[in-house]
């Protein structure tokens, strides 16, 4: 109660002191402006000119706008001045700016004309360094031209050198054969002189006999001194030829590093060989022509026709079989007389010696000792694009790097890497035919070794363009391939036959 009585209390006193001010400021403003009189005297005339308290305060009011727009004048001509000195201060960044950029293009020029000269070197550089590399490249052809010869003349010095250590083992077995019989002489010579009663004649004729041997003896230990002699100087040779082949084989992998970092990487797509599959297309009368003529036809039950098969499977690859079965000796010599049945003889004895010559050296064997045949030859989807393609060979798989052997004697004419088919090694068999074992993971042999049947010429991997561990086998005749089922149905029917 006593707080909102005091409150009541001061509102009136408020009130009563605004009161108050404008009382005084009304006091104040009519001491101020009063009504004035000017007199003005003029010819001795006075005039009274009044100012009212209105007119007072109309003046004031415009006293006091002209005052207000001197003022924003001053300000406004104080802003534009400030405008103008800060438009100066841009002009004068703008052309330093202007000045840097100058400055900035002409720096850049420069480095435009000593990179341009940089690219002039480079150029010319770039065509020494093609013109080395086109050096380096006809170096190379004349070192792998250098060590083919090489290469040839070691097989050569190879070849002399067996020839020469079994003439050296022949007049070996000469000299003992010799001795022996000048023991054996010497001998009778010991038993002759106990016997004086024999004739001067028989004893003479013995001791020029041995006179004789011992003269055959001197020429066979000279024939087999010079035997000697000749061997040593093939080994000496062959090792020098084998040092001169391996300084090539360093000169050459240097050169191909050198090429390798001069020329810029390339990929070049290898384009793929067009091969062109024989249609086997063989009468019945070629094929009866063709077995009586190579002298297969006194074969008998499975032999006959295991045989028969072969030779339309060489005819119809392009073989010729006179030729081949001359090669061997397989033509079989003329014989006749009455038939009599002899019911115990096997089958497999009318296999002539030149047959079994000319069975050794066909591949009618795999490539493996143990196998699972995964692709066989002829069309088929390719595992990669999948789309239709042909299938030149036979994919047998089996665990990786078993060892893979040769199906057929012959001579390494390919071992080396190519594109598709990985690590390969080709091997000539004579009469146009040739095997191909794609996709290896390391090769064994040389280029230009000769092989025998069933030897080791690398292990199974999956180089190249392959899905997985296997080796591509292919038989080619005359560049053609053919299918290489054939040729292992064939070899296993004669070898079953001839066997039983």
């Amino acid at each position: 109660m006593s707080a909102a009585g005091e409150s009541a209390r001061r509102e009136p006193s408020l009130w009563a002191c605004w009161g108050v001010m404008d009382i005084r400021v009304a006091r104040l403003a009519r001491r101020l402006i009063s009504e004035r009189h000017i007199a003005i005297r003029s010819k001795g005339r006075i005039r009274y000119l009044t100012l009212t308290r209105s007119w007072q305060v109309a003046g004031l009011c415009i006293l006091l706008v002209g005052a207000s727009a001197m003022a924003r004048l001053t300000v406004g001509y104080i802003a534009s001045d400030r405008k103008a000195a800060h438009r100066a201060a841009e002009v004068a960044q703008a052309e330093m700016s202007n000045d840097q950029l100058r400055e900035l293009v002409g720096r850049l020029q420069d480095q435009l004309a000593v990179a341009l000269h940089d690219a002039g070197r480079m150029r010319a550089r770039l065509a020494t360094v093609m013109s080395q590399n086109a050096a380096i490249r006809n170096d190379l052809y004349a070192m792998e031209a250098r060590l083919r010869s090489a290469e040839e003349a070691r097989a050569g010095l190879l070849a002399e050198r067996d020839s020469a250590r079994e003439r050296l083992a022949a007049a070996e077995a000469a000299i003992a054969a010799k001795s022996a019989q000048i023991a054996r002489m010497s001998h009778s010579l010991d038993g002759t002189k106990s016997d004086l009663k024999q004739t001067e004649q028989q004893r003479a004729g013995l001791t020029s006999r041995i006179h004789e041997l011992a003269a055959e003896l001197q020429a066979a230990s000279a024939q087999a001194a010079q035997s000697k002699a000749a061997a040593e100087a093939a080994e000496r040779k062959l090792r020098q030829m084998t040092a001169e082949h391996e300084k090539l084989l360093g000169e050459r992998g240097g050169l191909a590093g050198k090429l390798a970092a001069l020329e810029p990487p390339r990929l070049e797509a290898e384009k793929p060989e067009k091969l062109a599959l024989a249609e086997p297309a063989l009468a019945d009368q070629r094929g009866a022509a063709g077995a009586g003529a190579t002298g297969f036809g006194y074969l008998e039950n499975e032999t006959r026709r295991g045989w028969g098969e072969l030779m339309r499977v060489l005819a119809s690859a392009g073989v010729d079989l006179d030729k081949l079965a001359a090669r061997y000796g397989a033509v079989p010599p003329g014989q006749g007389g009455p038939f009599v049945a002899l019911g115990a003889i096997k089958q497999g004895a009318g296999l002539s010696e030149g047959m079994r010559k000319m069975l050794r050296a066909l591949p009618l064997s795999a490539p493996l000792a143990q196998y699972q045949l995964e692709s066989r030859f002829g069309p088929r989807v390719d595992p990669f694009n999948h789309r239709q393609s042909m299938h030149t060979g036979l994919d047998f798989a089996a665990p990786f790097k078993s060892p893979v052997y040769n199906t057929a004697p012959g001579v390494v004419v390919f071992a080396g890497v190519k594109h598709e088919y990985g690590k390969v090694v080709e091997i000539d068999h004579g009469s146009g035919i040739v095997t191909r074992y794609a996709h290896l993971h390391r090769i064994t042999v040389a280029l230009g070794q000769r092989l025998t049947a069933r030897e080791q010429i690398g292990l199974l991997g999956s180089t190249g363009r392959s899905t997985g561990p296997h080796v591509h086998y292919e038989v080619l005749v005359n560049g053609t391939p053919q299918d290489p089922e054939k040729f292992l149905d064939a070899g296993k029917r004669i070898i079953q036959a001839a066997g039983n």
